[in-house]
Parts: C-alpha cells; sequence; structure tokens
C-alpha cells in the first residue's frame, strides 16, 4: 500500500489541509488536489475557503464527499485499484484503523518530515495529535476542537424533579435520569436521557469515555483494550445502556426527537 503512495507521489493525511499548516511546501502550478470528507458541513466550510486556499497555493482544490458510514471501504478500494484516491482525507479521528505503527502497513504516510519543519506544528498540543501519532510517526493532524457540552430540555427535567444545574457527574445525571424514564408508554419510556450508538466506541459512549482518562492504545498505537480503567468504564456504560434510559442515534429524525421531548438531553 505505501508503495503505490510512493509511485504515485500522493501524500494523504487525516484530519487536516496539510498545505495550509505546514507552511513552506509548495506544490506544482495549478495542481489538482483533492480532498474527501466525510461531512457535508464541513464540506460547505471547505467550499466558502476554496478561492482563498487556490490563490494561496496557486492549485486547484477539488473537494469531494465520501459517505462516513463508508469512508473506509471507500479509501481501501481506490488504493487497491490506484485510481480516483484523494491527495487529502478529513476523518474522525476515532475511526483511525486506517493507521499503524508500521508505515508500510498504514493507509496514509507520515508527515514527519513536514511537521520537523513546521513551526505552526510545534504549536499544536501534543495531545491533539495522540490519537493520529503510531510509532513515533505523525500521520495526521488537526483543523478544529470541538467542546464536549450537555445540552438538556431544561423544563422536561425539571417537570420529574430534578436540576439540571446542579448535577456534576455522569453517576449523579443517570440517577436522576431514572426519575425521567419512569413514566411509560407501551412499555417503553416516554422520555430518554441521551442517545447512544450501539456500534462501539463512538457518539455519546465516546464523549463520555473521553473524561474518564482511560487509555485504549498504548505508545505504538496497539489496542489495549484489557487496562483496568478501560474495562471499568466499559461495564459501567454497558449498565446504562441496559437500564432502558438510553436510545438508538436516529439523525433523520433527530430535531423532532429533541422537540417532542422523546430525547431529554444530548451530548
Amino acid at each position: 500500500m505505501l508503495s503505490m503512495l510512493r509511485r504515485n507521489t500522493v501524500s494523504m493525511v487525516v484530519l487536516v489541509l496539510v498545505i495550509g499548516l505546514l507552511s513552506g511546501v509548495g506544490l506544482a502550478a495549478k495542481q489538482k488536489v483533492t480532498l474527501w470528507s466525510f461531512a457535508p458541513n464541513n464540506i460547505m466550510e471547505w467550499e466558502a475557503r476554496k478561492a482563498d486556499i487556490d490563490k494561496k497555493f496557486d492549485i486547484d482544490l477539488v473537494i469531494e464527499e465520501v459517505p462516513e458510514n463508508a469512508f473506509v471501504q471507500t479509501l481501501q478500494a481506490a488504493m487497491m485499484d490506484g485510481t480516483n484516491f484523494p491527495d487529502i482525507i478529513e476523518w474522525r479521528i476515532e475511526q483511525n484503523q486506517i493507521l499503524d505503527a508500521d508505515p508500510k502497513r498504514s493507509l496514509v504516510i507520515p508527515l514527519d518530515k513536514y511537521v520537523s519543519k513546521s513551526d505552526a506544528f510545534k504549536k499544536v498540543p501534543a495531545g491533539r495529535v495522540a490519537w493520529t501519532t503510531y510509532g513515533g510517526h505523525v500521520y495526521g493532524l488537526p483543523h478544529d476542537v470541538h467542546p464536549v457540552v450537555l445540552l438538556y430540555n431544561d423544563t422536561l427535567w425539571k417537570s420529574v424533579g430534578v436540576d439540571m444545574a446542579k448535577i456534576e457527574t455522569w453517576d449523579e445525571f443517570f440517577v436522576a435520569a431514572q426519575k425521567l424514564t419512569a413514566t411509560k408508554k407501551d412499555g417503553k419510556p416516554v422520555h430518554y436521557a441521551l442517545p447512544y450508538d450501539g456500534g462501539g466506541l463512538g457518539a455519546t459512549m465516546w464523549m463520555i469515555w473521553q473524561q474518564t482518562g482511560a487509555e485504549v492504545l498504548d505508545k505504538d498505537g496497539k489496542p489495549i483494550f484489557t487496562n483496568p480503567e478501560f474495562t471499568s468504564f466499559t461495564k459501567w456504560w454497558v449498565d446504562k445502556v441496559k437500564s432502558g434510559m438510553l436510545v438508538s442515534w436516529d439523525w433523520g429524525n433527530f430535531g423532532a426527537l429533541l422537540s417532542d421531548g422523546t430525547l431529554a438531553a444530548y451530548t
């Protein structure tokens, strides 16, 4: 896979437009640079900045959307075929199965020779690139930060006697949620405390897990899911899912579920 990248002189990265951060690294005049992104809202941002990017780096930036649920498979297929692959990818760090501590086994090439020359990179906190650094190689760079907050329907929670402003821990939250989910219709709660994604370490589970500090990767990027902190969190999370206080994500109806009170909060 790496030989294909080198043969075609492709430089792909995760989560960043590299040419925007690594000043001093030029490209050929009006070279076509293809960027794949999984997020429609992010694509709107890229499109709004395309003219400035094209002018600054003398390129033709081509922005393409690839569905999130087929991103890795589409990338793998393009790389194997050797055609129509991107130069840059924008991807979620928690879906980093495309990376490996051994560059020869990674779908993208290390950026080490670029970041070592970048003054901008020296200002990036180490934690922001921890999830895209494997075996000492930097494979991707962050371009934004998403704060984790809890949004909730204050009126709905107060209707069951819960003042969310006084809740300080997730354990307290789920104890309070028992009051919220007590009202049933056809055997199911009328209101749910949170939505969740049953696909694994993602969405709400991901947001809460980050606050535990439990590591899931060692210094070489290898899984360490058996460490006590992560094992404890996983058991805690499964217990919350089984409690019936959470409901599966439904992005298509997300706004309606918030509006009618089916979802009382989300993070």
